[in-house]
């Protein structure tokens, strides 16, 4: 693949995780914007996918690979699949990507498999409430311990973090206990 393609789909990408961040932030999400912008961003990267396959930050860039992890895990339950061959993807070839990115996607895989999540990264808010809430998660008591190894901060300072970036509540599970 020639130099000047590489970078028209990096930008593209990067774009693309633009609008769908842009539409994400903020205290009153307008979730039918989000889902038209998911809805036209999702075909995009499975084409993309299925004619590049994995946009590696060595060959496409930081950004772009980043870029693209975002917006393939805001796919829907339905596509579970590609995420997890993404997901794969992204394992066989770790170079540039986070520890807080790749539980993320994780625990979303696992949500979409009915499964309770590792790290606590998944949230969810009721139907008529202001305050979110963390999806099942796997050994509450230990989570922070977890998190601890691959180095995230606690459930409880992510919760923080959440808060302040998108401002919503997020309410700690039960059985969760602080571990320093």
């Amino acid at each position: 693949m020639n130099q000047d393609l590489i970078q028209k789909l990096s930008l593209e990408i990067i774009n693309m995780a633009k609008e769908d961040q842009s539409a994400r932030i903020g205290k009153n999400l307008d979730w039918a914007k989000i889902q038209l912008i998911d809805d036209k961003n999702r075909p995009r990267m499975k084409e993309i996918i299925e004619k590049y396959g994995y946009i590696s930050p060595s060959v496409y860039g930081k950004d772009a690979a980043k870029s693209a992890w975002l917006l393939i895990q805001h796919f829907p339950p339905t596509d579970f699949q590609t995420m997890e061959l993404y997901l794969n993807f992204i394992k066989q070839n770790p170079e540039g990507f986070d520890t807080e990115s790749l539980a993320l996607f994780e625990d979303r895989i696992n949500v979409y498999n009915n499964k309770p999540q590792v790290y606590g990264s998944q949230a969810y808010c009721p139907t008529n409430s202001k305050t979110w809430c963390f999806r099942e998660i796997v050994d509450i008591k230990n989570v922070d311990k977890r998190r601890k190894q691959i180095g995230l901060v606690s459930l409880k300072e992510y919760a923080k973090v959440m808060e302040k970036y998108y401002q919503y509540k997020l309410e700690l599970p039960k059985g969760y206990i602080e571990q320093s």
